[in-house]
This record gives structure tokens, sequence and C-alpha cells, in this order.
């Protein structure tokens, strides 16, 4: 035991003071140096748990204005992970049980008082550890993150700002109006769709350059799409001087480690990226947007309905005055 205790914020929700006294007087045997609030209705306990950290909650069953059941409602109300005990001098076993079911970390009837420190010790480390798990759950989310933009900045700089990885929103907003869409399952669909998306692209005045590349790109979106998901949604839209096909599929997403060789690397595919020609895409598109995860895979190819100028034609134009 350490000479001063083990530092213990309880809160005690209890009607009793001389209860509480005992509640508090059965921990420090128990070798904590406890600091201890009594609360009696709902409103004093959510006030509590607003305006103070706690270790542990203790709950009488029965009081005039308020109830063990009630304040393990409170207690979850609140989002707070802290241990909740069941105190009793007159509950039966089942009603622990029940408790315990609901959420309560353990049920102590008043004249077995001494699991109590046992018991609050076990909550306290248990909680500790579920604390640490959130935390490295959260590193490990954090981390992830900033390698998913890392890449993505990567990415963009490497493919001269064609490749953006992107959210399923963004794409969405971007797209603009659709002019048609399709299910796709069988093979046979997408040589349908695909004829149906040259026609619609040439009748929308894209010159026949540009219609040979996006029909290019969208067969290559769609047999991924076909191959890996077993088929998907495909959408042609309107955007500004141009059309944007959308893919999208509900396979296994493409890994985070993997897109760069997704991106970078022609005709790369792996077991668990699916990232096959991709960079035939990037070669053909005027913009290309990706979102991938584990609930799928979204491709928007975007073309423009004339060729853009490069920038050594927009720079030998300025030099010669054309």
């Amino acid at each position: 035991m350490e000479p001063h205790g083990r530092p213990l914020r309880a809160l005690v929700v209890e009607d009793s003071e001389d209860d509480t006294l005992l509640v508090a007087d059965e921990l420090t045997d128990s070798g904590f140096s406890v600091s201890c609030t009594r609360v009696e209705t709902a409103g004093q306990m959510r006030e509590a748990l607003q305006h103070q950290e706690w270790d542990i909650v203790i709950a009488d069953h029965r009081m005039p204005r308020f109830s063990g059941r009630a304040a393990l409602e409170v207690l979850k109300d609140s989002g707070l992970d802290i241990p909740f005990i069941l105190v009793s001098g007159t509950a039966e076993e089942h009603t622990g049980v029940e408790m315990m079911r609901a959420g309560a970390s353990d049920f102590i009837m008043k004249h077995s008082l001494r699991r109590l420190g046992p018991a609050v010790d076990r909550e306290i480390h248990e909680a500790e550890s579920r604390r640490q798990r959130r935390l490295a759950e959260e590193r490990e989310r954090a981390a992830e993150e900033q390698r998913h933009e890392f890449y993505r900045r990567t990415i963009l700089a490497a493919t001269g700002g064609k490749l953006v990885i992107a959210e399923p929103h963004e794409i969405e907003r971007i797209a603009g109006p659709c002019i048609r869409s399709w299910q796709i399952t069988e093979l046979d669909e997408l040589r349908h769709v695909r004829d149906e998306i040259q026609e619609l692209a040439a009748e929308s005045g894209m010159d026949e350059s540009n219609v040979f590349a996006f029909v290019g790109c969208a067969v290559e979106a769609m047999a991924n799409a076909h191959k890996h998901a077993g088929g998907g949604t495909v959408s042609l839209h309107s955007v500004r001087d141009g059309l944007m096909l959308v893919v999208s599929d509900e396979g296994p997403g493409i890994e985070t480690l993997a897109l760069p060789d997704v991106a970078l690397t022609k005709g790369y595919s792996t077991a668990a990226s699916l990232g096959m020609g991709y960079k035939v895409m990037i070669e053909f598109a005027d913009k290309l947007y990706l979102s991938t995860g584990s609930e799928g895979t979204t491709v928007a190819i975007e073309k423009g309905l004339r060729e853009r100028e490069t920038a050594r034609e927009t720079a030998l134009g300025k030099l010669t005055g054309w």
C-alpha cells in the first residue's frame, strides 16, 4: 500500500451521508486516497459529470428521488467511459444481473462491502486499458490520414495535377448534372455502355480524338469495376467545356500504401489494391478523380470537348506572338 494511497475521484450517487462515509472508509482501507462527492438527483449527477473528471461512479440501488438504474442511464447519456458500480442493501441477485447487462461494471451488496475496493481497482485498470486502446486507435487513424495526405500531394505533383485523390462527396459536387446512367454486371453490358458513351460524347460536339481517348478511359474504369467488384454504377455528366464519366463500385478499394504504384506504374495490379489501368487513364484523361476505401472505389474521368493547349504550345505562342 502506498503511504498516502492512490488518488481516487469517486462520484457517489447516494441519499445517505452515513452510507457515503462507509463507502469512502472502505475505499480508504483498500489503499485509495478518496475524494468523494455525493449526489442524489439526476440534475446533480449531470452537473457533476459535466464539470469534473471522475474515476468511478458508485450508486445506491434505491433512493427517494433517484435510482441506480436511472443513474446508469444518466452516465450512458453523457458518453463518458467511467466504471459504474451498483451498491445495494435490498436488491435481489437478478437485479444486479439485469444492471450489468445494461452496462454496470459490478453489483455489490452492502453486507459484502469489502468487495468494493478490489472491484474499483479492477474496473479502473480496465478503464485505463480501454483509454490506451482508444489513444492507440486515434494515433493510427491520424497516421493513416497523414499518409493519405502525403500520397495525395505526392501523386498530384507526380502526375502534373492530373490525378486528384478525393472524397466521394467532392466527386459528386464536381460531376455536375447527370446526362445518363447505367448499371454494369456483365461484359456484354460493358460493350453496350461503351457504345452509348461514344455516341453521346460525339453528339456533345467532342473532337473525334478526344472521344477516342474518353471512351478508352471509360473502358479501363468499367473493366476494373467489373473484374474486381463484379460491376458497378456508371454515369455521364456535363462539366464546363467537357464531359465527366463517373464509375463507382463496392469492391475492396485500393490500400493507401499502393496508391503511388497505382498512379505511376503502368498496368500495376495486386490482389489487394486492384489498381490496373490507372496509368493509362491518367495519360489520356484531362483530369482523373479517385476516391477509394473499404466501401468501394469511385473514379471520375474528365475530358474536354477540345484538346487542351499544352504548356509547351502556350510558351511557344507567347514567344512567337501567336
